[in-house]
């Protein structure tokens, strides 16, 4: 077993397709394609729409907020809901 730290000096800040007030701090990667990441929004904050790399979980740890699939169609999640 492995213990990962969220160190926040390990953050940066995401710009990058219209995002703003988002901070991702990378936790774990491996040779197999898996990564792990922590992203946080301010209040207000958004992640611009991208294309998906890979899959990936969201996971709403605290507030809420939207999400956006292939369909363009918008869902709320929260705190304790994860997207997929």
């Amino acid at each position: 077993m492995r213990i990962y730290h969220v160190a926040p000096g390990n953050a940066r800040t995401v710009t990058a397709f219209g995002s703003s007030g988002a901070e991702i701090t990378p936790i774990f990667r491996n040779t197999s394609g898996c990564h792990v990441s922590y992203l946080k929004l301010t209040g207000g904050g958004e992640l611009g729409l991208h294309p998906a790399v890979g899959e990936q979980v969201f996971l709403v740890l605290e507030g809420e907020g939207w999400v956006e699939g292939e369909t363009g169609e918008r869902v709320v999640i929260q705190a304790g809901e994860a997207a997929f």
